[in-house]
């Protein structure tokens, strides 16, 4: 394996030379395209665990090098998945969407009386991207799961594979409950602040909406309910829950073999 900061990595200013203008026209998946276009083997670190690592508090480009050479050569390097490609386009055009939503929100609030003189329906790209997908598909089957929530979390979560476990799924999701506990007395916080962001958005509305529409997670709303609890820590007990059930389906379409 040869490493960046391997002595076997070439040094002279002609290789270095020609590996830039091979990457020149790199702008997106630059991780991928390195992998792809070098006999590398590209691995990503985690900015924040590799940053509770440091020891020294001063920062600079030679101390990020020697830590993060230290941490590989030890086993201790922590990870982060690298996505294939397909994955990343769906990630980046469920992102690019949500964005494209945001904005059109403020300005829908501004100019709402035009919109309604002239509103178009424009087709939607996701559903033609996502025609072949199985994992997509079967999202879709339950209820109160449509195409934008079955496409980011396809987009965001990618294959349930990287996770050993529900809950680390769920806890990746953001919607793992937060305990703010000390000595005799116990509270809850609400949800983790780690997580993807826009992943736990569509859980939540996911889970509102199961809420409402399935008899199974209504009932089970209605027990916390009556025992005291907000809506908004209902909600938040329904998607942990969903988000782990969701685990072992997904693995079991994955599992399946391709039509």
């Amino acid at each position: 394996m040869k490493e960046y900061y391997s002595s076997e990595a070439a040094t002279t200013s002609e290789s270095t030379s020609g590996l830039l203008q091979r990457l020149d026209s790199v702008v997106d998946g630059f991780a991928h395209d390195l992998r792809n276009q070098s006999t590398w083997e590209v691995r990503l670190c985690h900015p924040g665990y590799a940053q509770r690592m440091r020891h020294n508090p001063d920062k600079t480009d030679k101390s990020d090098g020697f830590l993060l050479s230290d941490l590989n050569r030890v086993g201790n390097l922590p990870e982060v998945w690298l996505a294939p490609e397909e994955i990343q386009d769906l990630r980046t055009m469920a992102r690019y969407r949500k964005q494209l939503v945001e904005q059109r929100k403020e300005v829908k609030l501004r100019i709402r009386a035009i919109l309604r003189q002239h509103r178009i329906k424009k087709p939607s790209r996701l559903s033609e991207t996502t025609t072949r997908d199985t994992i997509v598909q079967n999202l879709r089957q339950i209820k109160g799961v449509g195409l934008i929530g079955a496409c980011t979390i396809r987009a965001e979560i990618g294959t349930a594979n990287r996770f050993r476990t529900g809950k680390q799924l769920a806890r990746f999701c953001g919607v793992t409950p937060r305990n703010y506990s000390s000595g005799e007395r116990q509270a809850d916080a609400g949800l983790i602040k780690a997580g993807n962001p826009g992943l736990k958005t569509a859980v939540i509305e996911i889970c509102n909406s199961l809420v409402r529409h399935s008899t199974y997670w209504r009932e089970f709303a209605l027990r916390l309910s009556n025992a005291g609890k907000p809506y908004g820590v209902v909600v938040g007990a329904v998607a942990n829950r969903w988000v782990r059930q969701l685990y072992h389906e997904l693995k079991r379409v994955e599992q399946q073999p391709p039509a």
